[in-house]
């Protein structure tokens, strides 16, 4: 049995995908548990079983692939291919990349310092640095983190143009995901070295595009188109329900919602530093309307 891996730099939707294809198993063999009870698992958020730091041992086989592949979801960077041998289970048949522009992935990843402080009724430490180094004018011990920290918020008291220099200052790292994941602009291009097939797709493509981009997904990985496309669509709804909860973690912000937060000459002196990582990753979409080519 061999590992479909699911690589995504923090924040850039590989939850999304996780949460997919489970609900492609469930299509599949509707009497298949996904919540193994060996397990940590909330059957509201699936995708904690696919996190490979939270398993104890073989989860089980997705049904989707006849018994022959179970699905992770990982933030690891790839420092080398012999990782794939030796760090999934069975080993690693199959990659599939998200990507996510940067722009959007620093807004999320601004809006999960709320998520871990409304789990934690606090930041952890590495988190509290890695605010600062972001927000370092920010007293995150003074008055209503929660509000304080919300996107809009930050629009009318922060100069969140100042965010995104900091961001491309430091290389595209955020502190607290920094170990793990390394920087947004280097993590999918990590994988290009394993001796597997690696599919790489958009975070955008998954929301704007979603059939297409079902449709190569199922492809790429040779199983039921119909199967994987109705597990977008249940977990689209699932995440749609989160929202209307106020669930934090699933911000009720829409792809390309940068363009309300950050100014063209921000988003341009970024690109200037990031042009090919940009390019590679399939954004010349954006960088021409930044441009206003």
């Amino acid at each position: 049995m061999k590992t479909v891996l699911f690589a995504g730099y923090p924040k850039s939707g590989n939850t999304l995908i996780g949460h997919s294809f489970l609900y492609a198993g469930k299509e599949a063999d509707p009497t298949w548990d996904y919540c193994d009870r060996s397990h940590k698992c909330d059957s509201n958020s699936p995708s904690k079983f696919y996190d490979v730091y939270q398993m104890q041992r073989i989860p089980p086989a997705n049904p989707l692939f006849g018994g022959s592949r179970v699905c992770v979801k990982t933030h690891q960077y790839n420092l080398y291919s012999e990782n794939l041998t030796n760090s999934y289970f069975g080993g690693v048949g199959e990659v599939i990349t998200i990507v996510r522009n940067p722009f959007d992935t620093l807004l999320s990843g601004l809006n999960y310092f709320r998520v871990q402080w409304a789990e934690y009724g606090g930041l952890p430490q590495v988190s509290a640095i890695a605010l600062n180094r972001l927000m370092p004018e920010y007293d995150y011990t003074r008055g209503n983190f929660l509000e304080d920290m919300k996107i809009d918020t930050l629009r009318e008291k922060t100069h969140l143009d100042d965010v995104l220099y900091r961001f491309a200052s430091s290389g595209t790292v955020f502190y607290n995901f920094y170990v793990t994941s390394g920087p947004w602009c280097n993590f999918a291009k990590s994988y290009d070295s394993a001796e597997v097939p690696v599919l790489s797709i958009k975070y955008e493509d998954l929301v704007d595009n979603q059939e297409s981009t079902s449709n190569i997904i199922s492809d790429f990985l040779q199983v039921d188109r119909g199967h994987v496309l109705s597990g977008f669509k249940k977990q689209a709804e699932f995440a749609k329900e989160k929202k209307k909860s106020g669930d934090s973690f699933y911000s009720k912000m829409k792809t390309g919602y940068w363009k309300n937060y950050f100014s063209k000459k921000a988003c341009r002196e970024f690109i200037d530093m990031y042009h090919r990582p940009m390019t590679e990753m399939g954004y010349c979409d954006i960088i021409e309307e930044v441009f206003d080519i």
